[in-house]
């Protein structure tokens, strides 16, 4: 059965007198206004501490990346802006069985050409890259 069959005859006789009518018990104010809108403005500015904390911090990480470390990811990004590919080398001349040519190399260049800040210099060494592709 368990004790719950005696705890509800105890509470009963707290809540009930000796002549079992219902026992004036002074009950405490359970709401408090004041308190609880005080209490409320200390949690409000506590989160919006918190809130700017935060923002604070993430400004200051967004400076320290965009202006103390910008030599550093300038740098890296001038480095990745160049990226060399392999050449695949060619594989010569095909003929079919009976001698005859079926496929030959024939050298092919393209050249791609990114402006940068200095277009005239960048320019002028295009002009000698393409003259020296032409010249062989």
């Amino acid at each position: 059965m368990g004790l719950w069959p005696l705890v509800f005859v105890l509470l009963d006789a707290v809540r009930f007198g000796k002549r079992g009518r219902l026992a004036m018990i002074p009950r405490r104010q359970v709401k408090n206004p004041h308190a609880e809108a005080e209490q409320f403005r200390r949690r409000a500015a506590l989160g919006f501490l918190g809130v700017l904390v935060c923002l604070l911090g993430l400004g200051g990480w967004y400076f320290k990346l965009q202006v103390l470390d910008h030599d550093v990811y300038a740098t890296r990004s001038e480095a990745n802006r160049i990226k060399p590919r392999p050449v695949v080398p060619g594989r010569g001349m095909i003929y079919d069985r009976n001698g005859r040519l079926l496929a030959e190399n024939v050298p092919a260049f393209r050249l791609d050409v990114t402006p940068d800040k200095n277009w005239k210099r960048s320019t002028s060494r295009a002009r000698r890259a393409a003259s020296s592709c032409r010249s062989r």
